[in-house]
């Protein structure tokens, strides 16, 4: 089950959060990636070939303000899929990062201004 709905504009609500809702977060971005790989990579070196895609999100969305644990997870899965792919190259099997894009306005990729008075604060 995918726990991501927890997702939302709010600042430090995660320091509300029941310890195991962090976990969720990790067992949906990280260690289920991390299993489902584990069980398939083993057919796709016997076959000497494979394909392993794993969805995560872009790096603005990663370290975006309130949201702790997705940003910190999907970071994660970031660092698993860059790994894996150096793992798994000498038996012919690729591993790739999908990051979708957001066709309506979700909180999910920060606006433009929002970056703009960023960088301006952080100058």
């Amino acid at each position: 089950m995918n726990r991501s709905f927890l997702v939302g504009s709010f600042s430090i609500i995660w320091l509300r959060y029941p310890s195991v809702a962090g976990c969720w977060f990790y067992d949906t971005n990280l260690t289920g990636y991390f299993l489902v790989s584990r069980g398939f990579a083993p057919l796709m070196v016997q076959q000497g070939q494979g394909h392993i895609i794993n969805i995560s999100v872009n790096y603005e969305t990663m370290k975006r303000r309130g949201f702790i644990p997705y940003g910190p997870s999907r970071a994660a899965t970031g660092s698993l899929s860059i790994i894996m792919a150096e793992d798994l190259k000498p038996y012919g099997i690729t591993v790739d990062q999908l990051l979708p894009g957001s066709i309506t306005e979700t909180g999910m990729i920060p606006d433009q201004e929002e970056i703009r008075a960023e960088i301006t604060r952080n100058r």
